[in-house]
């Protein structure tokens, strides 16, 4: 019987050992647990109600959110609980119900993520029309798919296009500054200066655009500057063909030049083709104004040549490139014969019979030039030259001219298209009066075959009272005839202040005459001076 009791006990104590284990378990069993969340996600600040499923909840049970306590805990029923979430930093958290039976376990069912609201750093561009309708990239961090934009408290047409970038349609608003803001389910962007977009009425265009010329490859644009006082630049745009640039982003960038420039030149174009141009002032921003737009066509032809040989005619050396306003030269005239303006013309294409030139003479005597032909003037354009170059000349009455006055002339070829450079200016004095007084002497006592004879010679040019002289440019002399000076020959010795000292060595004994005429820098010649001799042998 003791053996059969202890193994009752002993089985007692056995089948009592199941029922004690199994305690642990069932309560384990009645922990509450997560199993979804209806929002995954929220602000930092929290707030909006989520249900939380799972089961074994209980009334009384209270939520986190990473460590900090759910606000308004609502039990639904054993698998269902609403809660208002918490502030909390950025970052993701577990959300876990706590009862009487314990808390729940930590798992991906759980997970909420707190989202910052959307920044924004920069916007571009910075400034548009108040009709609206520019786009507008807007940069920053924390955007959505479902992050909105606005323009102050106007709503705008938005895209989303990164978690960095969205851009948006500027919308109609009134002249003034507006903080662009982005929001979502998150919150909105805070205003900052990065933000902030102007509208502004566009600054005028610039005006009469227009050809200052054109050439084989290049083409000289210029206008009138834009009447906006903030414009900072001219933005200059070509297109091939006749329909010029639309916006600052088509065609081909010519040049950013800053607002008081109104001049560009293009080259590297092709000959004989179309460009259309356009022309934009544009402010900070960018905004630009409406586009100012021609159109060009190259030549195939070149520029005439710079004419050669400028001065007048008649004339002494003054087509010469020294006749400067210093030293100018002269130029004799018969009283009430007209002076010709003459240049030499030709054209690289060898097609000279086109060429003009036009002369610019003006009176240099004061301290401004008075204007006898400018370069508006028609009576300044010769007849075309003949042939592959030639010479062309203007005349101007001597009625226009005043005896003494210094006169400046240049000249310009043209061929109708291109214009050459315009020469340097030639000068000469107004002087159709000969010198006068000229003598002629000697030192030696007498004269003798073989031995050095000196002579001393002097002349006066005569002074106009409206003006200066020419002067006495130097004598031409012969022992032989007068006839010899005709046509300014015989021996000519420069005159220094109005005088020069010559010498000759006699060879034959007897009455010998010494010849001379005066010449001054007109050209003009004196009267021949005769001065007789007698050479002992």
């Amino acid at each position: 019987m003791g053996t059969v009791g202890a193994l009752v006990a002993a089985a007692t104590t056995v089948a009592a050992a199941p029922a004690a284990a199994a305690a642990p378990a069932a309560a384990a069993t009645a922990v509450p647990s997560v199993t979804s969340l209806s929002a995954t996600s929220g602000p930092l600040s929290g707030g909006g109600r989520i249900t939380v499923v799972g089961s074994r909840f209980a009334r009384g049970a209270t939520v986190t959110f990473g460590g900090s306590a759910g606000r308004s805990v609502t039990y639904v029923s054993a698998s269902r609980l609403t809660v208002t979430a918490p502030p909390h930093a950025a970052g993701t958290v577990d959300v876990r119900v706590r009862t009487a039976k314990g808390t729940s376990a930590v798992r991906a069912a759980d997970r909420f993520r707190y989202v910052a609201a959307p920044s924004i750093t920069s916007v571009a561009p910075v400034a548009g029309l108040p009709g609206g309708g520019a786009t507008v990239v807007v940069r920053g961090v924390n955007f959505t798919s479902t992050t909105a934009v606005a323009f102050g408290s106007t709503r705008a047409a938005a895209r989303y296009v990164s978690a960095t970038q969205l851009s948006a349609t500027a919308p109609a608003h009134e002249v003034g500054v507006v903080d662009v803001v982005a929001s979502n389910a998150y919150g909105r962007s805070a205003a900052t200066a990065a933000d902030r977009f102007t509208y502004r009425d566009a600054p005028q265009p610039v005006s009469d655009l227009r050809l200052a010329d054109v050439g084989t490859t290049t083409a000289t644009l210029r206008w009138t500057p834009s009447a906006t006082a903030d414009v900072t630049s001219v933005i200059v745009r070509r297109a091939t063909g006749a329909v010029p640039p639309a916006t600052v982003g088509d065609g081909t960038a010519v040049a950013t030049v800053p607002a008081g420039t109104n001049t560009v030149l293009d080259s590297g174009l092709t000959r004989a083709s179309t460009y259309s141009y356009a022309a934009f002032a544009a402010v900070p921003g960018p905004l630009f104004a409406r586009a100012a737009t021609l159109t060009a066509t190259t030549v195939t032809n070149s520029r005439p040549d710079v004419p050669t040989q400028v001065g007048v005619s008649p004339g002494a050396g003054s087509n010469a490139a020294g006749c400067t306003v210093d030293a100018p030269c002269g130029i004799p005239s018969t009283a009430g014969s007209p002076v010709s303006l003459v240049a030499n013309a030709s054209d690289p294409d060898g097609d000279a019979d086109r060429v003009t030139v036009r002369f610019r003479l003006w009176d240099a005597t004061g301290a401004t030039p008075d204007y006898l032909l400018d370069a508006d003037d028609p009576d300044g354009v010769a007849a075309p030259v003949s042939g592959a170059g030639g010479t062309a000349f203007v005349r101007v009455a001597a009625s226009r001219l005043v005896e003494g006055h210094l006169y400046g002339l240049d000249a310009t070829a043209s061929d109708g298209r291109l214009a050459s450079v315009t020469t340097a200016a030639r000068y000469f004095r107004l002087d159709t009066t000969s010198p006068t007084n000229v003598a002629v002497t000697s030192d030696d006592t007498g004269f003798q075959v073989g031995r050095t004879a000196h002579f001393h010679l002097s002349a006066t040019d005569p002074t106009p009272a409206t003006g200066a002289a020419s002067g006495v440019d130097h004598f031409a002399y012969s022992f032989s005839s007068s006839s010899a000076l005709d046509s300014d020959g015989g021996t000519h010795v420069t005159a220094v202040d109005g005088s020069a000292d010559i010498t000759a060595t006699p060879t034959t004994w007897g009455p010998s005459s010494l010849y001379v005429v005066a010449v001054d820098a007109a050209g003009n010649h004196s009267d021949v001076r005769t001065y007789q001799f007698y050479v002992q042998g």
